[in-house]
């Protein structure tokens, strides 16, 4: 999350954003959920802290009063069962996909900025994108970030012009509901043979069983990445 104290929305990283266009190369971003990263490069540790306080209540807040009220950690608080597993691993992807595509590319501008910016946020899921979307087209009408540029706040257009990809999962509902929002915006990628995703022809089987489009499915399923990162598509038959 930040390189020499520096978050991505600072003007550090104009000379990367410009070079990647330059070099017509696609920027991959991978969410971490950062379990053992120092607290302020990643998410995971904050949220591991969250989660502590969870299971604390305050005898003070508790009566409506003093300076820990809903749960500080004073003498007056006790502790409840904790919870038995981490959060990060749930929560962090989507943060880190969140703060990235809404902080940086829409909020500061990038996509503005460099129209030609190709981006792929992988292993993140992409529906989470139509929150991020609603939020913050309200957010920039509130207040425009407008330290160092200009910002439009019509971030549901910047979104649609731009050049960024998010990696999808064929189990997200979204997905296959809305196949004409999501089928030029996602790319398909998995960690299969994990348990918990799946091959790309048990993805295709369940795209065509939302009745997508076969040309659909085929830029969901590979189009897309090859025309993100410059591949030449070439098709083999087994025998």
């Amino acid at each position: 999350m930040f390189v020499e104290n520096r978050y991505l929305t600072h003007p550090y990283y104009e000379p990367l954003w410009a070079e990647l266009v330059k070099l017509d190369m696609a920027a991959a971003v991978h969410a971490t959920p950062g379990l053992n990263n120092p607290e302020w490069t990643s998410h995971g540790p904050f949220i591991e802290k969250m989660k502590g306080r969870l299971s604390k209540r305050s005898l003070l807040g508790d009566a409506g009063g003093g300076p820990f009220a809903g749960g500080g950690g004073s003498a007056f608080t006790i502790a409840d069962e904790p919870l038995g597993h981490s959060l990060s691993p749930i929560l962090s992807y989507w943060l880190d996909n969140y703060l990235f595509a809404a902080s940086t590319l829409l909020g500061y501008g990038v996509m503005n900025r460099y129209p030609d910016m190709k981006a792929v946020l992988a292993h993140g899921k992409a529906t989470w994108m139509e929150e991020v979307l609603e939020k913050f087209e309200a957010s920039t009408r509130v207040i425009a970030l407008q330290h160092h540029y200009p910002v439009r706040t019509d971030a549901e257009e910047m979104w649609e012009e731009g050049k960024i990809m998010l990696g999808f999962d064929a189990d997200e509902r979204g997905v296959r509901k809305m196949p004409e929002r999501y089928g030029d915006k996602v790319v398909w990628g998995s960690r299969y043979p994990n348990q918990d995703t799946m091959s790309a022809w048990e993805a295709i089987d369940m795209l065509r069983a939302s009745n997508i489009d076969e040309a659909v499915i085929a830029q969901m399923m590979g189009g897309n990445a090859a025309q993100q990162f410059g591949i030449e598509l070439v098709q083999t038959v087994g025998v």
